[in-house]
């Protein structure tokens, strides 16, 4: 249980971030402690670059829970939980726009008499930062870095004996690039990156072979091409699919050989605290395993969402 605990306090940390908001003659402060995430872009008034950010912060914490006892169709008593946050930070003004996402997850699952005790069912770190100055309408110069990695270490089980297959920058993944963007909104992105590098990060030595890193090296660098897209929508009321996509090609070694990774988060929403979420992924990667890897979830659990700029709804003239 201690585990589920921890869970709990990361997504009660996340939530106190959004506190401490002042009220002033009935209106916000927009100087507040937290101001970050209480100012308006309609607040026009107030000469601050903070106006030029848009914030989306999606934190999520799911459970989920089995007992039986003398159930003659028999099962097993378990315990799962994950905690999970999604933000979007979004600065734009004049030509200059600077778009920076943090995606982080963790979960474990924990079955009665299970000698491997809890288990990772989620882990995941992911962060992206893209600067683009734009050309003409929705074209771009753009250049980005994307960090992805794992909080701790990873299993494969079989019934008596485990065996570590990953861990903390094991591996990690850093990708820099630069080339042409292409932006439509905040529903749709595309990038083509013609000079990108991607360093594998190993640092745990008992796994640098199983990465196609030298055993005497903690990373390994390449230069290829990266293509990669986002694009996010309303599929009927309170439905949203956001779908991200990559592909990477290295040019020195086997350039036809494609990493491929796709994801794709529907969330239905059933009021302002719970919501449904369906997660799909898949990945291939040659330097990690020859087989296409597919990993889906499906959570019902506690939610809050928060966003500092929303589109008013028009009203009618009397």
């Amino acid at each position: 249980m201690k585990y589920f605990k921890g869970l709990s306090i990361l997504f009660c940390f996340c939530l106190s971030l959004l506190e401490g908001q002042e009220i002033i003659n009935g209106n916000l402060n927009p100087y507040s402690r937290n101001r970050l995430v209480n100012v308006s872009f309609d607040q026009k008034e107030k000469k601050d670059t903070l106006h030029s950010w848009k914030i989306q912060l999606n934190n999520t914490l799911l459970f989920n829970q089995l007992m039986v006892e003398n159930w003659t169709a028999g099962g097993v008593n378990s315990y799962s939980g994950t905690a999970r946050i999604d933000y979007d930070f979004y600065y734009s003004k004049k030509r200059h726009r600077w778009d920076n996402r943090i995606i982080a997850a963790y979960g474990l699952k924990s079955e009665e008499n299970d000698v491997h005790g809890a288990r990772k069912t989620e882990d995941v770190i992911d962060l992206t930062t893209s600067y683009r100055y734009q050309l003409k309408n929705n074209w771009y110069l753009g250049s980005s870095v994307n960090a992805k990695s794992q909080f701790s270490k990873g299993y494969e089980f079989d019934d008596t004996e485990k065996t570590k297959i990953s861990n903390f920058l094991a591996p990690g993944y850093v990708t820099v690039g630069a080339g042409l963007d292409y932006v439509l909104k905040d529903k749709l992105e595309l990038s083509l990156h013609p000079l990108s590098s991607r360093t594998t990060i190993v640092l745990d030595e008992e796994l640098r072979s199983r990465f196609n890193v030298d055993e005497n090296k903690t990373y390994q660098t390449s230069i290829g091409m990266f293509l990669g897209g986002r694009h996010r929508f309303k599929i009927v009321e309170n439905v949203k699919l956001d779908q991200t996509f990559g592909i990477y090609s290295e040019y020195s070694n086997k350039p036809l050989n494609l990493d491929l990774a796709y994801r794709v988060l529907i969330d239905m929403k059933i009021n302002n605290f719970m919501s449904t979420k369906i997660t799909f992924e898949t990945l291939y990667d040659e330097d990690q395993i020859e087989k296409v890897q597919i990993k889906e979830t499906l959570g019902v659990g506690f939610t809050y969402k928060f966003e500092n700029h929303k589109k008013k709804k028009k009203t009618e003239s009397s």
